[in-house]
């Protein structure tokens, strides 16, 4: 029901209705990005259960982290980030575990990431992530 509610609100308007305690806008964003966050997972780890995990665990950091997102109209982005950070993080925890290929295939996502990170980010996201798999 409270997708329907939403369904015309712009992302900017989503954000502001759940900071002002609107959980049900928030599920709206939720509805709203789930699959595009999830293939971010995805294009960091195959696994569909890490990918699962990194989705879940970008919206919880999303939400709680909400009130600092500068600009709300780019919310999709910004969750699309977590979500790519989310499921480099887990890769990298569990490297004993996962295959090279994997982290090696996590590296080449971050070089084809969308237009909508500065080359600042993404250059630092490649060292970080170059300096994990080399420990």
């Amino acid at each position: 029901m409270a997708k329907l509610k939403y369904l015309e609100h712009t992302d900017e308007i989503l954000v502001a209705l759940t900071l002002s305690g609107d959980q049900d806008a928030y599920e709206a964003l939720v509805a709203r990005y789930e699959r595009s966050v999830l293939a971010t997972a995805r294009r960091i780890t195959p696994d569909e259960y890490l990918a699962e995990d990194a989705s879940q665990e970008a919206f919880v950091s999303a939400w709680t982290k909400l009130d600092c997102l500068r600009e709300p109209a780019r919310f999709g982005a910004w969750v699309r980030r977590i979500a790519k950070n989310c499921a480099v993080d887990i890769v990298t925890r569990l490297r004993e575990y996962v295959s090279y290929d994997v982290l090696e295939n996590a590296v080449h996502a971050g070089n084809c990431d969308s237009a909508e990170e500065n080359e600042d980010e993404r250059g630092e996201y490649i060292d970080l992530l170059r300096e994990s798999i080399g420990k």
